[in-house]
């Protein structure tokens, strides 16, 4: 077989269908397809990377076949194609619309117009928009015309060699990280730093910078279409977003969380708040190679949404529930929505509660650390269920409270105190432990809601007593409800409650101690003579006057009453009155119809004098 006199090297990075398309051009035909007929070869076989039409062409023009197949294009699985050893998704790669570098285009031309240097493929990707050598971006060819074959990119250029002449000054830009690293695993290029990204395949990541850059960088909803935006938003979106995820999946998850922090336009959910790359990660599941991919995003669902345990997640069931939200909360504690989302969003304007975070502003809290807490929660009783079961009106549990009797386990503002059923059962128990069943309470005996009128106590006194064991008999009367079934004596609940002796006298002790009446008693206490005490009684506590021993020394070292003049002498007090007018001894200025009381110091004088008869 004869070989082509006319031949040239291939680019790097170039396609067979590129090389032969300048091929053509050399050998002057004007059209690829009719250059490659004349060869004997048909033109869809080697756009499609037909491995023995290609190593026969090598072989025709002297060149190495796997240089040629090395950039050739060939079918992948499902709408993919393979460049190289690389799959790349049949949308990202478009030759409609040829994209090409006006400075390498007029440099690599000679002086007959012939192109001595063809466009890279990677060109044609969506992701790249700039030339990596002259830091230029990338100018874009029409699509052809009915008679020239897109692949004919020669021909495609030539055609419009005018129109690139005119953008010899291109748009300076520099390329990104994205692009270097698109064109590096496309040419087996050595990098400085391998990613975790090496280790998934180039469409898997540009899948991901396209769906998730303009959630994640351009403000974008889910719902909204990413490729309404513009091109230069788009490109940039993606380029920053492989930036924030290059350096270990912890990046990745940490951008999926900035996003699920954010305010939400639409519903809850991965889907409705990830859209397009929720959806196409599912697709992700029985793929080979996207290991890493999937597991990040298995994590940062199991951790950013309520999923039950068991549940299945991308393919992998869910080992432990990581978090709680308002409605799996309810279901699984069997609390009221509404109640649970009240409750939320009470501890999260306290800042949290008894030393657990406050829930995040999706109302959902971390099952690890409220798990125990809403069980407690779940099983406590509110006050009227608390009050109901004690036998008592719910507002009178604040006497048990303030006894210490009972612990509130739950209280902040708006919301009702929450009592643990434990603890109300535990407090009835323990009265009624050494309790007796009396059906018939006898004349002695009374309930608990009668004993507190007959005996001036308060229902916690009576209740504190039977704790203590200060109540020989403690009954329980079958049909009444928690402690208002509690049955005691009268004479033990007052022997129980006795306090300690009084320390002073009575005003009845104190008048007859002086040899006083009432009304001089009174009016004595009127004018400030005598200061008494406020106390209760120590047996039936109820409320009384005494004079404390101190003010009684107090006033029998100032005054002397006529009454204890006549009985230390042992003479009738009308003669005592008259004798001591007689001595001159005046009575302190009191009222008028009330008892004659002396200074002391004078006094004496008459007692002195009446000794010495």
């Amino acid at each position: 077989m004869m070989r082509l006199a006319l031949t040239l090297p291939i680019s790097r990075a170039e396609t067979p269908t590129s090389w032969l398309s300048r091929l053509a051009h050399l050998n002057g035909s004007l059209h690829a397809n009719n250059f490659l007929k004349d060869l004997g070869f048909r033109w869809r076989p080697m756009t499609r990377g037909n491995y023995d039409q290609i190593s026969e062409l090598a072989y025709l023009t002297d060149q190495d076949s796997d240089e040629l197949l090395r950039f050739a294009l060939r079918r992948g699985y499902g709408k993919t194609r393979i460049i190289g050893s690389e799959p790349i998704l049949s949308r990202l790669l478009s030759f409609e619309i040829m994209k090409v570098c006006p400075v390498c285009i007029l440099n690599f031309h000679s002086s007959d117009g012939y192109m001595l240097q063809g466009p890279p493929i990677y060109w044609q990707l969506a992701p790249i928009k700039t030339c990596e050598i002259h830091n230029c971006a990338l100018v874009t060819i029409p699509a052809p015309v009915k008679s020239r074959c897109k692949f004919d990119v020669a021909g495609r250029v030539r055609d419009h060699r005018c129109s690139l002449a005119v953008d010899a000054s291109p748009t300076k830009r520099k390329a990104s990280e994205y692009e270097h690293y698109i064109i590096s695993r496309l040419c087996g290029d050595q990098r400085n730093a391998p990613t975790w990204l090496d280790d998934l395949d180039l469409a898997v990541i540009a899948k991901t910078c396209e769906h998730l850059g303009p959630i994640a960088f351009g403000g974008s909803g889910p719902s909204e279409m990413q490729c309404a935006e513009p091109a230069n938003l788009q490109w940039r979106h993606e380029a920053r977003l492989f930036l924030a995820i290059r350096d270990n999946p912890r990046s990745l998850k940490s951008v999926l969380h900035d996003i699920r922090q954010r305010p939400k336009r639409g519903g809850e959910g991965f889907r409705r708040e990830f859209g397009r790359f929720a959806v196409w990660v599912g697709t992700l599941v029985d793929r080979q190679g996207v290991t890493s991919l999937l597991k990040c995003v298995r994590d940062f669902i199991e951790e950013a949404y309520p999923v039950a345990t068991g549940q299945v997640v991308l393919g992998r069931r869910c080992k432990q529930r990581k978090l709680h939200s308002v409605m799996s909360v309810s279901h699984q504690y069997g609390i009221d929505h509404i109640r649970v989302r009240r409750l939320f969003n009470t501890i999260r304007e306290q800042n949290g509660l008894q030393r657990l975070p406050p829930p995040d502003q999706n109302n959902c809290v971390s099952a690890k650390l409220y798990g125990p807490w809403l069980a407690r929660y779940a099983e406590s009783w509110n006050e009227k269920q608390a009050g109901a079961v004690l036998g008592m009106k719910w507002y009178r549990l604040d006497e048990l409270v303030e006894a210490d009797l009972l612990q509130v386990f739950f209280e902040l503002p708006g919301m009702a105190r929450r009592f643990e059923r434990g603890a109300v059962v535990q407090l009835t128990e323990r009265v009624f432990e050494n309790s007796v069943r009396v059906d018939h309470p006898s004349k002695e005996q009374f309930l608990i809601s009668e004993l507190p009128n007959r005996c001036a106590c308060t229902t916690v006194d009576i209740i504190l007593a039977a704790l203590d064991r200060k109540l020989p008999f403690v009954g329980r009367h079958p049909k009444k409800p928690g402690l208002s079934a509690l049955i005691a004596r009268q004479r033990d609940v007052l022997d129980a409650l006795e306090g300690p002796p009084l320390e002073g006298l009575t005003q009845a002790e104190a008048f007859k101690r002086w040899r006083i009446n009432t009304s001089t008693m009174a009016c004595l206490v009127r004018e400030g003579i005598i200061e008494v005490t406020h106390v209760k009684h120590p047996r039936n506590r109820r409320p009384m006057k005494i004079v404390s021993f101190e003010e009684v020394d107090r006033f029998e070292s100032s005054f002397l009453t006529l009454g204890c003049i006549a009985a230390q002498t042992g003479t009738h007090p009308l003669r005592v009155l008259h004798d001591l007018r007689r001595y001159k001894v005046q009575p302190i200025s009191l009222p008028t119809g009330v008892s004659c009381i002396y200074v002391r110091s004078e006094a004496e004088h008459y007692l002195d004098a009446y000794a010495k008869l």
